[in-house]
């Protein structure tokens, strides 16, 4: 799948809709989002590539070969060395790279996990939960490293988008994929009007809450007040990929309000219960199965043909 091509005809796809300052569904968006989401696996940092052996198991095949270029070659992947129509800025800390585009009348922010991924998921995430206030003495739990993976980068990606709005208030779509897809789902519950200033970290800022997100194979990131009173994304999951069982709902966590399932056809399909981990009610899915289905490239192939492409 060329990376390139997607994106460019997603930036012009992008300009073509007219309801990007509503929160309402669609394909065409949904697959702007999955080639942002897919534009971000373009950079690769430094210390990704000193740690190759946990790089490699990042989930988007493009990436794999970026890794095998250097090993080879000891040229570092940019997106700044990519011939688009559009400039993708950056932004990179250690558990999360974030690309923030601006087009004619949307800015799209996009989030990926670094070194975190399918194959080290339960070894080196932290399942415990941060309490965030929601007003009248109630409360919602998010995941502690998603939260904080986003906290530690928010106020630099507000700079960034206000920097690219320009007092324009231009509609603002955020978009990720595996674990960047949690952490895109929290930006996204950050910036709305009634929950920002109950995140613990108190920033008058100048930009609008985002009016649309769409996440692609995303871990459960909250409990169900998170998914009761925050903004929700609109998640779209393989059938297959196991990382949207993850974490068990027996932690606590539950899975988000807004979702579709997909197959290979690919057609949508109803959400039965979905389990926890690799295996699901009923149908004993394999791991390594869930693995290829929550490949990067799968989603924009599948969503792509979903919306006309």
């Amino acid at each position: 799948m060329d990376f390139v091509r997607h994106f460019n005809d997603a930036r012009k796809t992008a300009e073509t809709i007219d309801d990007w300052d509503t929160d309402r569904f669609h394909w065409l968006k949904a697959y702007v989002a999955s080639a942002f989401a897919a534009i971000a696996y373009e950079e690769v940092p430094e210390f990704e590539l000193r740690r190759t052996k946990r790089a490699k198991v990042i989930p988007c095949e493009r990436y794999q070969s970026h890794v095998a270029r250097w090993e080879s070659e000891q040229r570092r992947p940019s997106i700044r060395n990519l011939e688009m129509d559009a400039e993708v800025n950056t932004i990179v800390h250690s558990r999360v790279v974030v690309t923030a585009t601006r087009l004619r009348n949307v800015i799209v922010v996009s989030f990926r996990g670094t070194t975190l991924s399918f194959a080290d998921f339960k070894a080196d995430l932290d399942f415990r939960k941060v309490k965030c206030s929601i007003g009248f003495g109630e409360s919602a739990r998010l995941h502690r490293g998603f939260f904080d993976a986003v906290l530690e980068c928010s106020d630099e990606i507000v700079d960034r988008i206000e920097e690219l709005d320009g007092d324009q208030d231009v509609p603002l779509c955020v978009t990720g994929h595996s674990l960047g897809g949690a952490m895109a789902a929290i930006f996204h519950a950050r910036l709305g009007d009634r929950v920002q200033r109950h995140f613990g970290h108190h920033r008058w800022h100048r930009i609008q809450p985002s009016t649309s997100c769409y996440t692609f194979g995303m871990p459960r990131y909250g409990d169900i007040n998170a998914k009761s009173f925050l903004s929700q994304p609109f998640h779209i999951f393989n059938e297959l990929d196991a990382i949207p069982t993850l974490p068990p709902t027996s932690l606590g966590f539950v899975d988000s309000a807004n979702e579709r399932c997909l197959n290979a056809a690919p057609e949508v399909i109803p959400i039965l219960r979905k389990g926890n981990f690799a295996l699901r009610s009923g149908k004993g899915i394999a791991t390594v199965l869930g693995v290829s289905d929550h490949r990067m490239e799968r989603y924009v192939e599948r969503v792509a043909r979903l919306a006309g492409k």
